[in-house]
């Protein structure tokens, strides 16, 4: 398998990560309405135990949209949210630590740590060739003399 069909494979599969980032948004969504409301404990406890639940959230949502979830194993890509799952961890207590210095940190904190830009660049490069191809090759180019 290619990185590019490994690429689409996920693409596709995860529906260009769509399904992902509203579940991770409505976790998101949901942290700042409580700390709209003032309950700052109660905002960092839905967006910590919120995020470890988005990838299995978002397998549930696609599931319940009917689509599969399943990705070939010998997809080199299938083990990206796991990588994922065990990074942010590892960063929750820097950004706690960095809270407790500076409250309006939190939410900064998370989206530098947070998996998007690990699985964005993961599924960037086909879809960039793709978007280049479609468009012309991406550059300009004179005018073809038309086949006479």
């Amino acid at each position: 398998m290619t990185i590019r069909e490994a690429q689409e494979e996920m693409r596709r599969v995860y529906v260009n990560g769509a399904v992902g980032s509203f579940v991770s948004g409505a976790i998101w969504l949901a942290s700042a309405a409580l700390a709209a409301t003032g309950s700052r404990n109660q905002a960092v406890l839905a967006l910590v135990l919120g995020g470890m639940f988005i990838f299995p959230l978002t397998l549930l949502a696609l599931r319940l949209l009917g689509r599969s979830t399943a990705v070939r194993k010998e997809n080199p890509l299938s083990f990206l949210a796991m990588q994922v799952a065990f990074t942010i961890p590892l960063a929750i207590p820097l950004v706690l630590a960095a809270m407790q210095h500076r409250p309006e940190w939190f939410y900064s904190g998370f989206l530098i740590v947070g998996p998007l830009p690990s699985v964005r660049d993961a599924l960037r490069p086909a879809a960039l060739r793709d978007r280049r191809h479609a468009h012309g090759g991406g550059g300009h180019r004179a005018a073809q003399p038309a086949a006479g």
